[in-house]
């Protein structure tokens, strides 16, 4: 798990500019046919496009692993983190909902 989050966290550390007017967040996609958690680094200017780009892909294929990822990086950082392909699935630990509503690509 520490190496996943020295990844996903220096690569994120990179990409976020603190621009004015531009939008932030991280997103989750769980990739059923693949056994992996993709990981996403979002940004929106103000009338500009949005951008997508790959963080980081976690093979280990384990809510347990991917719920400690997610508390390391709920301390580390204040982005928002959406969560995508998570349906009817709860965390491990704290039994919440992962995704509360489907996101616009399902």
């Amino acid at each position: 798990m520490n190496d996943d989050i020295s990844i996903i966290w220096g690569r994120v550390e990179q990409l976020f500019k603190h621009k004015y007017q531009t939008m932030y967040w991280i997103e989750v996609y769980n990739d059923r046919f693949d056994d992996t958690y993709n990981f996403f680094f979002y940004a929106k200017e103000k009338f500009g496009r949005q951008r997508s780009i790959p963080l980081h892909t976690v093979k280990d294929y384990h809510l347990e692993h991917l719920e400690g990822i997610i508390d390391e990086l709920k301390k580390r950082t204040q982005l928002t983190i959406k969560f995508g392909g998570f349906d009817k699935l709860y965390w491990p630990k704290s039994q919440k909902l992962i995704q509360r509503k489907a996101s616009e690509v399902e």
